[in-house]
């Protein structure tokens, strides 16, 4: 039996037979919900910070009791748990903004296949302290190869929506190969916007974020590390980015703070480098 969300894979691959090209016949595919029936209605997600009236930082894994936790927690940022963590260790200071990152770019840059298994030890133990994030990053590809890598992402993505906790705010991964058509039509189903991808894909955030405030949710960049790709997250009016080069020395860390909180940081230190 096809998997659900193939439907996207299978009428490109027609439309490619039928015509020898696949940019003309997405407009006219049927829409998701004609082809696989209704979407549920999706509950209000209870997310702690929902359209930040300042950006939201996430940094990477930082340790109880740190100098640096202690900063942070000063601060309002929050951090990213992601795949090299122990599941046990999802452990937010009170009013965090913390994230549940999938592990899909770990995966995806070093050639390994997504590690599902794995994942789920990581969102069943999120989930079972009762805590919400404030993202929750849907499953996706990274890397993929091909015309059609963006839309098997997306397939993968939708295919994955049903399985996270409802409550929580569910982001989907847009990336190369995607286009504002193929993303709105399963954009109910998600609570937010996550820019991933390459660099270059990245220069296309203001066009998410136009989609993004249109369908009334939030907007996020990954990998903003740098001075340029904070400047760039707030002319997108972004609501929030992460980050695990902050950490990478306390000069930086310090130079991205007073950068970030409007100040003037050093920044012969920051190269221009994700």
């Amino acid at each position: 039996m096809r998997k659900e969300g193939q439907w996207i894979t299978s009428q490109m691959e027609r439309a490619r037979s039928a015509t020898g090209k696949v940019a003309a016949p997405w407009a006219n595919l049927p829409r998701p919900r004609q082809s696989l029936g209704p979407v549920p209605q999706k509950q209000k997600c209870s997310s702690p910070v929902v359209h930040a009236k300042e950006l939201v930082v996430l940094t990477g894994r930082v340790t109880s009791g740190s100098r640096v936790l202690k900063r942070l927690i000063e601060l309002g940022w929050g951090r990213m748990y992601n795949k090299g963590d122990h599941p046990e260790t999802v452990d937010p200071y009170p009013g965090e903004p913390w994230g549940l990152d999938n592990g899909a770019y770990a995966d995806g840059t070093t050639g390994r296949q997504f590690d599902a298994d794995h994942y789920m030890r990581r969102l069943d133990h999120a989930h079972a302290t009762g805590l919400v994030p404030y993202i929750n990053v849907v499953p996706d590809i990274y890397g993929g190869k091909g015309m059609y890598s963006g839309v098997k992402s997306l397939e993968m993505s939708y295919n994955w929506i049903d399985k996270m906790p409802n409550e929580w705010p569910n982001y989907l991964v847009v990336q190369d190969r995607m286009t504002q058509q193929e993303v709105s039509w399963v954009l109910d189903k998600f609570d937010g916007i996550f820019v991933g991808g390459s660099d270059s894909f990245k220069g296309t955030s203001v066009v998410w974020g136009i989609l993004a405030r249109q369908h009334g949710i939030p907007l996020h960049i990954g990998r903003a590390g740098t001075l340029n790709a904070v400047r760039h997250a707030r002319r997108v009016q972004a609501d929030s980015i992460d980050s695990t080069t902050f950490l990478w020395t306390a000069e930086r860390f310090d130079n991205m703070v007073a950068y970030i909180n409007d100040e003037d940081p050093q920044q012969t230190l920051i190269e221009d480098r994700q």
